[in-house]
């Protein structure tokens, strides 16, 4: 895109600071246009001496690539990212297919899962990258915009002026398939493909003016010598065809290319234009030469084919090219460009000419040297009557030793955001950016490490430094883990009951099986951060200890994809990504960790789990867990103390769950059906709850359904009708098999309209929802402490109750003491979990118990205003001391209509303990129904809120 620009005067290696006005003087917008150019400069080249070539910032996941759903989905998230100085954003996360400036990204290397070629547009859920490594990455440049491109430029005021132009930073995130040499390749590795991808193009243009080397009369300027058009004027040379000069091409415009028009419809070879342009000199002529360009080939630098004005209808603005534009009617923002040569592309080294220069018009003459060139590369120059000159370095005159010059732009900006693996179907993706921190927050992690004294294993950071001396004073590691097939095998070194310190090395460690650790003594695992990845992609546990004396896992990611089936032998709970069994001491410390989704609760982050009469100790502080759609993120059995401190754990967001995984367990397919069908009530006044309601014969049931299926069920009853002269409770057991056959059967579903797009709706859910955060159980508990974490997307937040099967009730299972506090929770209600728990803090049989100062807030999905869900509850055999007090329960969005049916619910089973204090105060805690609640023994409510 180009303006009607006077000159284009900046020059970097004049190293001027501003622009200067002067009174009374001629405003020009080249001066104006210089300041924004030194302006720019300056900030592009300040950014890069602070950030570097690249950079994002820490505190947000800006262009962060991900994998989501089956196949290679790849994500974009939302952020910002800075290339070379230049800021690019991104206001919402984004798929690759939705990228907003790359209109149809390519799906060169993608295919099907059948190996047939990919769709247009393509189906992205089925979509699978082919074998082979690819570096993702980030092109960015500018553009400018008039406007044709925007109407909000133009001030209506002035009636719709054409005042000024806009510069758009403009970026796309592509793909390019890469060769990595010996070893693994990593973000570092070089690859040829990237190389040449990014080579800016090396070919030059050199202008000068012909002039008449032998005059008759020295003293006079002969009219064929220099410059000899009437008007100052600046051409435009552009590159129409790439490569080289032998095949490349170029088109040229005397003014800047800047005469358009909006295209208004095509239809063949006919066009209507908006205009004609402002005059003869400014607009379109019968015999010129121009280009159709859209929005597709401005984002792709794919200039479409240029074609001639064959005749102009003034009267209907209409323009006849010689050849029919069809192909480009169904394109964005259709404009027509003036280019001015005399015939269509011009090369750039035309057969048989004598010499390299090439005559533009009236004295002009150019000349391209050899090297490569790309589509859209251009240079300007402009051309002074006064002078009978072009300006062109060195700019003198008359300047008779011109100097060939590099293009002008368009300047791209590359840099690398992620690497991405794909091998039979599995893909792993390492993140390419790199993260820099604002001032205020620089930290050790970020300051660089010079290694090549101490040679650290690893260390790339003062911090990754300090914490190796750490770990050196403390014991050497004993052995140290490498990435690659087989790495596992460093657990069988360590013999029954030998204590050993394990290093693992940054990389990928893929285990195809679950690892068990047995019989051993005090181990540390230490990793070199989230670069240490364990990786079980198609498994529910990855490593799993089991009657080790202490286990100390610090500084590694783990991720265990798949929660549909449970896969650890001999053992039915629910097992973790990192499982603990047996083990009297467990430590988890800046560990991050992610479980795949399931359709009901298989699978946890983390599992520690003991017999209740060896109890064991759990400390897990500052890790950070991603829990799949429907499991766990902590779980711990009989355990003597536990502190869980300063964790956050969210719903996993990286993949979903179809309709089929969903309804083939009961529990989730009961929730779904009394969406459908509930509180059915035969020849029932009107009113209540009901609010659907069908006949047959004689009979009148009113149930509660889906607003949208009020009407869809006595059309389907009477499609499906029951037998003949069927009882009232025949009937309803048919209208449940009737719901329990839409839900399985995806055939019968479909011929029911209605019910096919409310059960797609319900069961499709715009968040995925974690089933528990925290929880703590089994028989034994002591000092229980679960302070400052962060979980976001569950549907139960902390729960902690102990209990088993016993025939005296009086043998009863109680936690010694319990402290709830600083916990923020984010609980989230979803349609289908009618028959599920649900609550922000759980706690059952409990001794002495503190809940304090904890925020939780309600997150209700559609279809989820009746259920019954309690903010704080506590239950059981109560001890002497129960304190609930400075906790914030609320709904999230404010509407107190939508908030926790019960604030604070407390139901004791036995009579308070003589001297004992229950008391519940300063809470805020607005509630749909009631604030607090509290049975069967006396609670002091001082303080708190009600509805």
């Amino acid at each position: 895109m180009a303006g009607d620009y006077s000159r284009k005067t900046f020059d970097q290696e004049k190293h001027y600071s501003g622009v200067l006005m002067q009174q009374g003087r001629v405003q020009l917008d080249a001066d104006w246009n210089e300041q924004l150019a030194i302006q720019q400069y300056r900030t592009e080249t300040e950014t890069t001496d602070l950030v570097g070539a690249t950079g994002v910032p820490k505190n947000n996941d800006g262009f962060k690539i991900g994998l989501s759903g089956p196949g290679s989905r790849l994500t974009i998230a939302a952020g910002r990212l800075y290339v070379e100085g230049l800021l690019c954003e991104l206001s919402q996360d984004v798929t690759y297919f939705q990228q907003p400036c790359y209109p149809a990204p390519s799906i060169a290397y993608f295919q099907r899962q059948l190996g047939s070629p990919p769709t247009s547009p393509p189906d992205a859920g089925q979509l699978t990258l082919q074998d082979g490594s690819y570096l993702v990455y980030l092109d960015a440049w500018q553009r400018e915009i008039n406007f044709r491109d925007d109407p909000h430029i133009q001030e209506v005021a002035l009636g719709e002026a054409d005042t000024t132009t806009r510069l758009q930073t403009v970026w796309q995130v592509r793909l390019v398939k890469v060769t990595a040499g010996s070893g693994a390749p990593d973000c570092q590795s070089a690859f040829p493909e990237w190389d040449q991808l990014i080579a800016p193009p090396t070919g030059k243009l050199n202008v000068q003016t012909k002039r008449n080397t032998n005059p008759k009369d020295p003293c006079a300027l002969p009219p064929t010598s220099g410059f000899r058009r009437l008007e100052n004027q600046l051409y435009r040379v552009e590159v129409q065809q790439g490569d080289n000069r032998t095949v490349g091409t170029f088109k040229w415009s005397r003014d800047d290319a800047s005469v358009e028009t909006r295209i208004e419809a095509i239809d063949g070879a006919n066009l209507v234009v908006a205009d004609l342009g402002r005059d003869s000199v400014l607009g379109f002529a019968n015999g010129q030469w121009v280009e159709i360009v859209d929005e597709t080939a401005t984002l792709t630098s794919r200039p479409n084919a240029l074609f001639q004005i064959a005749a102009i209808d003034v009267d209907k603005q209409a323009i006849t090219l010689n050849s029919s534009a069809d192909a480009l009617k169904a394109n964005q923002n259709l404009k027509l460009r003036r280019w001015d040569q005399a015939a269509a592309a011009l090369a750039m080294k035309p057969a048989g000419a004598v010499g390299d220069w090439i005559d533009l018009e009236d004295g002009i003459q150019v000349a391209f040297t050899e090297g490569s060139y790309h589509p859209g590369d251009y240079w300007t120059f402009a051309a002074r009557t006064a002078t009978g000159e072009v300006e062109w370095p060195p700019f003198a005159i008359p300047n008779d030793a011109p100097l060939p010059q590099l293009p002008a732009g368009t300047k791209h900006h590359y840099c690398r955001l992620a690497l991405v693996q794909a091998l039979s179907g599995v893909v792993t993706l390492q993140d390419c950016r790199k993260l820099f921190p604002s001032l205020t927050e620089i930290t050790a992690d970020d300051v660089q490490f010079n290694n090549t004294a101490c040679q650290l294993p690893q260390a790339q950071t003062v911090q990754q430094a300090i914490e190796q001396l750490c770990q050196n004073q403390q014991g050497h590691c004993t052995l140290t883990a490498s990435p690659g097939p087989g790495w596992e095998a460093v657990f069988d070194k360590i013999k029954e009951g030998q204590d050993a310190q394990i290093c693992f090395k940054v990389g990928d460690y893929v285990l195809s099986k679950p690892v068990k650790i047995s019989h051993k003594g005090h181990l540390k695992l230490i990793g070199g951060g989230p670069g240490t990845r364990i990786l079980a992609p198609r498994l529910e546990v990855g490593l799993v200890f089991e009657s080790c004396a202490s286990v100390l896992v610090q500084d590694l990611y783990a991720e265990a994809s798949n929660a549909l089936k449970p896969i650890l032998a001999g053992v039915s709970q629910l097992n973790g990504v990192l499982t603990f069994l047996s083990c009297p001491t467990v430590e988890v410390e800046h560990v991050k960790l992610q479980c795949g989704p399931g359709a009901v609760r298989t699978a946890t982050c983390l599992t520690v789990r003991n017999e209740h009469k060896t109890p064991g100790s759990v400390r897990i502080r500052r890790c950070d867990l991603q829990v799949g759609h429907q499991q766990q993120g902590i779980l711990l059995v009989n355990v003597t103390t536990a502190l869980v401190e300063n964790n956050t754990l969210r719903a996993s967001s990286t993949r979903q769950l179809n309709l089929s995984s969903v309804v083939a367990d009961k529990q989730q397919r009961a929730g779904l059906r009394q969406l459908l069908f509930s509180k059915a009530v035969l020849n029932a006044s009107k009113g209540g709850s009901h609010n659907a309601e069908i006949t047959v014969g004689d009979q009148r049931l009113s149930f509660k359904t889906l607003s949208p299926l009020r009407k869809a069920w006595q059309q389907l009853l009477t499609a499906n009708p029951p037998l003949p002269n069927a009882a009232p409770a025949d009937l309803q057991t048919h209208i449940k098999k009737l719901a329990n056959r839409l839900l399985v059967d995806e055939v019968f579903r479909k011929t029911v309209p209605a019910f096919n797009q409310a059960i797609a709706s319900l069961a499709t859910q715009t968040q995925q929802v974690a089933a528990q955060g925290i929880t703590v159980g089994g028989r034994t508990a002591q000092d229980i402490r679960v302070l400052n974490n962060t979980i976001v997307g569950s549907l139960q937040g902390v729960h902690v109750g102990l209990s088993h099967e016993q025939a005296n009730h009086e043998d009863v299972d109680q936690a010694e003491a319990v402290t709830i506090a600083g916990n923020t929770i984010d609980v989230v209600l979803l349609p289908t979990a009618s028959k599920q728990d649900r609550h922000g803090i759980f706690v059952g049989n409990c001794k002495s118990l503190l809940i304090e100062n904890n925020n939780i807030r309600l997150n209700r999905l559609p279809d989820t205003d009746n259920f019954l869900i309690d903010g704080i509850r506590v239950w059981g055999n109560l001890g002497e001391r129960l304190m609930i007090t400075k906790n914030y329960v609320a709904s999230a969005d404010g509407n107190q209509k939508r908030s926790f049916v019960v604030g604070i619910h407390v139901e004791p089973l036995a009579d308070k303990p003589r001297n004992a204090q229950w008391v519940v105060m300063w809470n805020m805690a607005p509630s749909k129904q009631t604030t607090v609640i509290a049975r069967n023994g006396t609670l002091n409510v001082v303080g708190t809120n009600t509805p």
